[in-house]
Formats: structure tokens, sequence, C-alpha cells
């Protein structure tokens, strides 16, 4: 599901949510904009926050969501962040003790 979808002249950013085939939870970033390769030197830049599945009810029970519902509660929460979702998400998770793995590519 996408949580942030900004595409105009300068911004090409992606945030997306999905379950994975082991249950975890995956909070998956993706930018194309034009500022990048000033910024960090790569025209593209991919990122991923993994929440193993058995942390997944921890993030339900914060969110006051079932599992068929998490990943529209997850929107809810961080589309009103835009650009920065992802950086709400981390912090977010941060706050509340649940464990989660950070992974990119550039």
């Amino acid at each position: 599901m996408y949580i942030v979808e900004i595409v105009d002249d300068a911004t090409r950013y992606w945030l997306s949510a999905a379950i994975d085939e082991t249950g975890a939870l995956v909070v998956s970033g993706h930018d194309l904009s034009k500022n990048l390769e000033e910024l960090l030197g790569t025209d593209e830049y991919e990122y991923w926050y993994t929440v193993a599945a058995a942390d997944v009810p921890r993030v339900c029970a914060a969110l006051l969501a079932t599992p068929a519902n998490l990943l529209q509660e997850l929107k809810d929460l961080l589309s009103p962040f835009g650009i920065s979702a992802s950086t709400e998400w981390r912090d977010w998770l941060t706050r509340r003790g649940i464990p989660f793995q950070f992974a990119n590519w550039r």
C-alpha cells in the first residue's frame, strides 16, 4: 500500500508498506528526486524499515489496529508527514521501543 506518493517537477518520492511472506512489516521508500545527486551523490535512493513478524503485534497494539487494517492505520499515521514520513516512522518505532532493521541502497 502506498503511504505517501509525491510526484512533481522537483520530487519523485514514494513510501509504501506491506506484510512480506514471513509476516514481517516492511516500510520502504524510493526517492528519485532531482536534488539527490547533490545531496547524496546518486540519482536514486531506496531504503527499508523491517519489523519482524514477532514484533508486528506490538505495532498493531500501539496503533490500535488489527492485522486486517494495519496498513491503513499506518497510512493514516504517516501520510500527513509527506516527505518526512519515513523519519517519523523511525522515530515512532524508537519511541515505543519496537525493534526494526534498516537497510538502504543507493
